[in-house]
């Protein structure tokens, strides 16, 4: 389904029926950085976009790396969610890339919507659309502005390697996917 939802094709589910994903439905992102930023940083920046951030710190096993993250809840378009770690897994999109290029912290930056059974639904309700398209955008402009003091490379929730220009399409009004079809 990411590959139909990337390239906007259709899957063909069980021999006959033949599923279209909304290619506007791909909203989360992972940056994949080569600098951890502080905490503190990190919800200077949310707070940028969404005021009401709150950094939820979370507690590790001796030893092992600290792991944190931001909540930015909307009125009416649900929450952001930015969770920082360090990884020692990435996805195969960076395989060919230098590890340089990306590094070993990712931020996971995800949408929890008002009504998540919406997420499930082959056709979402509008409203639930209209919050998906808001917080689209919001989440692109999040990680840009997180690439940019982090630096880093870009994957979407399918899994692939996702372009600074590709997410700035994002922004755009009717964008339905990562710029292939603005």
């Amino acid at each position: 389904m990411a590959v139909a939802r990337r390239t906007g094709g259709a899957v063909l589910a069980d021999g006959r029926t033949l599923l279209a994903p909304d290619p506007g439905g791909a909203v989360d992102l992972v940056l994949y950085a080569a600098h951890g930023l502080q905490p503190d940083d990190l919800l200077r920046a949310v707070r940028g976009l969404v005021a009401p951030a709150v950094l939820e710190p979370r507690t590790a096993a001796p030893g092992a790396p600290l792991r944190y993250g931001v909540v930015a809840s909307t009125p009416y378009d649900g929450a952001v969610r930015v969770d920082v770690e360090h990884v020692d897994r990435v996805p195969r999109a960076l395989g060919a890339l230098e590890w340089r290029d990306y590094g070993p912290f990712a931020y996971r930056l995800r949408w929890l919507p008002p009504d998540p059974y919406e997420l499930e639904v082959e056709r979402p309700s509008a409203l639930h659309v209209i919050a998906r398209g808001r917080m689209r955008s919001l989440i692109a402009r999040l990680a840009l502005a997180l690439r940019e003091r982090a630096t880093g490379e870009l994957v979407d929730d399918g899994g692939f390697l996702v372009s600074p220009d590709e997410v700035r399409a994002r922004l755009e009004p009717g964008a339905t996917t990562a710029g292939a079809w603005v």
